[in-house]
């Protein structure tokens, strides 16, 4: 009766750790479909300047802080007084179809609803680091944005044409990786309860019977 015993728990502490495993893998899938995207350094040169912007990850309801910097390619040094501005769009919301996206020959160039619209401009002001300026930005939803860094003048002196950094980012929902993994770990705990219960149940009745067959 004892060796049966053990057979059982055994067959049982199997069924739960590949149930367990199975429902960790569920959450991953479900958590991962979207990851962030990774930071992005872009770096644009025109005559004598050299600008680079960084764009982090965007996550909703997350203000993220945008920077752009300035160079002399010339010596070198960081470019105090210019005129910056950025500028930031919604492009579509997420799920949308990809051929109105990308759109062919006759596609109507995508814009969003009026009640989803996003627009945002800001003059940049030089950070306490020299040559650096910098711009927060909130996202308001899911879905792709469209950012533009644009340099007009350096000081008295007007650049034309203007430079311009621009990239195209998605924004996720900030706790959809975090709760997929909390469904498979849900999942993961409902088997391995179950699992104890039937052990305490088999050890019960093996010291009730003494170990001896019925």
């Amino acid at each position: 009766m004892q060796t049966f015993i053990m057979l059982g728990l055994a067959l049982v502490l199997s069924s739960c750790m590949h149930f367990g495993m199975m429902g960790n893998h569920a959450g991953e899938d479900v958590g991962s479909h979207n990851p962030p995207e990774s930071r992005l350094e872009k770096e644009v040169t025109a005559g004598d300047v050299k600008a680079t912007a960084i764009f982090p990850p965007l996550q909703v309801s997350k203000e993220i802080l945008f920077t752009l910097k300035l160079y002399d390619v010339r010596n070198r040094r960081a470019i105090s007084e210019a005129k910056a501005s950025f500028h930031a769009e919604y492009v579509h919301k997420a799920g949308t179809d990809e051929h109105a996206m990308h759109g062919g020959q006759d596609a109507i160039p995508n814009r969003p609803p009026a009640d989803h619209a996003v627009s945002f401009e800001r003059e940049l002001e030089e950070s306490s680091e020299t040559g650096t300026y910098a711009v927060a930005f909130t996202a308001s939803q899911a879905g792709e944005y469209h950012f533009m860094f644009h340099i007009s003048a350096i000081g008295e002196q007007e650049i034309d044409p203007e430079i311009v950094i621009d990239v195209q980012r998605t924004a996720i929902p900030a706790q959809q990786h975090s709760s997929g993994m909390m469904r498979g770990m849900g999942a993961a705990s409902t088997y391995v309860i179950i699992g104890g219960a039937l052990m305490g149940a088999m050890m019960l009745a093996v010291w009730i019977s003494g170990g001896r067959m019925f």
